[in-house]
C-alpha cells in the first residue's frame, strides 16, 4: 500500500545536498557565486514587466552595478531577480544547467511560448570547475530576445544566436519557483521514444487505478497526453540535483505514472495509480547521449539506476523500468509538445 498525501507545486526550494539546509550558503561553480536561501513571502504576485524592464535597462548600459558578469550568466540573472522584487534572499544552483533541471517549467526547444520575464535554459558542451555541464541561462524580454551576461558584457541576443553558437535550448521557468502574474498552468505533451517512435501510452485512454501503459503510434487521444508536475524536492544523480516531477495524464488527472509495487526494481511493470506522494511515482529527466536537445532518459527517483523503458517497437509493446543500459535506444524518450 503506498502512502497517501498532497503534492504540491513549491514556490522556492533549497537543494538538498547542494545547498545548506536552513541558512544561506555560498558557492563558487563554473557559472557564479551565489547565495542561497528561501524566498519568504510565498504567495506575493511579481508583475515579469518589471524584470523585463530592468534587463532592457542593463543591456542598454552593458552592465549591471558595473560589472559584465563575464563566465556568471547565472548570477546575473539571480542579482538582478533579487534587486528588482527587493528580496531579501534567493535561490540558486552551483551552474545554469543544473539550476533549469531544477527549475524547469517547460522542457521545449521552441521559444515562440515562452513569457517575457521568464528565464530561458540552454544546454553546452563546456563544463563547470565540478565536471558537468555547465549550460548557459537569460532573462526572456519577448520578440525572440533574451538579456543576458555574454562575452564579458550584459547584452541583448536573439535566443537563436545563442543557439547558433551552440548552447542548443532546454526549455523555459521562472525565476526560483516564484509567483509570477501571468505564470501559465503547464501544458499538456506527448512522449515518443527514440527506438519506435510511438508514443507513451495509456491503454484505451483509461482512467482507472492500474490501467496499463504501453507505447502505441501517435492518434491524439487524451491517454498519449503528459503533465509534468513538479513534485517537492530534488533527487541526486551524478553528482547534480535533479527537480522531481510526477506525470499527469491527461486521461486520468487525478492518477499519475506510476511504478508498480512499494520499491522500483528493474522488470517491474508501469501504470496509473492514484496520486500518493510516494517516490514511485516520481521521475527525474536526465540527458541523453543521443538525439540532442528534448531527449531524456526518465529514472525513477526511487531507484535512479531503473529508467523508463519500451519492451518493444510494435504497437502494444508494455512500458516498464529497467536498468539503464548505455546505448540501449528503447530507454531514451523525446518530450515533445501536442
Amino acid at each position: 500500500m503506498k502512502h497517501t498525501g498532497k503534492i504540491k507545486k513549491v514556490f522556492s526550494r533549497l537543494v538538498s545536498g547542494v545547498l545548506a539546509a536552513a541558512s544561506a550558503v555560498t558557492m563558487v561553480a563554473g557559472l557564479g557565486t551565489v547565495t542561497a536561501s528561501a524566498y519568504s513571502n510565498q504567495n506575493t504576485k511579481l508583475n515579469p514587466q518589471q524584470l523585463v524592464n530592468a534587463a532592457n535597462s542593463a543591456a542598454a548600459a552593458g552592465t549591471y552595478n558595473g560589472s559584465g558578469y563575464k563566465n556568471l550568466c547565472l548570477a546575473f540573472v539571480a542579482t538582478i531577480v533579487r534587486d528588482t522584487y527587493n528580496f531579501q534572499d534567493r535561490s540558486t544552483s552551483c551552474c545554469a544547467y543544473n539550476y533549469g533541471s531544477l527549475y524547469m517549467d517547460q522542457w521545449t526547444t521552441s521559444w515562440a511560448n515562452v513569457p517575457a520575464g521568464a528565464d530561458i535554459f540552454f544546454g553546452g558542451s563546456t563544463v563547470n570547475c565540478n565536471g558537468h555541464k555547465a549550460g548557459h541561462v537569460g532573462i526572456y524580454v519577448g520578440n525572440g530576445q533574451i538579456v543576458h551576461a555574454w562575452g564579458g558584457k550584459i547584452q541583448k541576443t536573439t535566443v537563436q544566436y545563442v543557439i547558433n553558437c551552440g548552447y542548443p535550448m532546454r526549455g523555459w521557468g521562472w525565476h526560483g519557483n516564484y509567483n509570477f502574474t501571468n505564470s501559465a498552468p503547464l501544458t499538456y505533451k506527448t512522449i515518443k521514444n527514440y527506438q519506435s517512435g510511438k508514443m507513451l501510452n495509456v491503454v484505451g485512454n483509461s482512467s482507472a487505478n492500474g490501467a496499463n501503459v504501453t507505447v502505441y503510434q501517435k492518434d491524439g487521444t487524451t491517454g498519449q497526453n503528459f503533465k509534468l508536475n513538479k513534485s517537492n524536492g530534488t533527487k541526486s544523480f551524478g553528482g547534480v540535483a535533479y527537480q522531481k516531477y510526477t506525470f499527469e495524464a491527461q486521461c486520468s488527472p487525478s492518477r499519475r505514472l506510476n511504478v508498480y509495487g512499494s520499491t522500483s526494481v528493474s522488470g517491474n511493470n508501469v501504470n496509473l495509480w492514484t496520486t500518493s506522494g510516494h517516490d514511485t511515482q516520481d521521475w527525474i529527466l536526465t540527458p541523453s547521449p543521443y538525439g540532442g536537445a528534448g531527449y531524456y532518459i526518465i529514472r525513477s527517483a526511487n531507484n535512479t539506476s531503473c529508467v523508463l523503458t519500451e519492451t518493444g517497437t510494435a504497437n502494444g509493446s508494455n512500458v516498464q523500468i529497467s536498468t539503464y543500459q548505455s546505448g540501449n535506444k528503447n530507454q531514451i524518450w523525446y518530450l515533445g509538445t501536442i
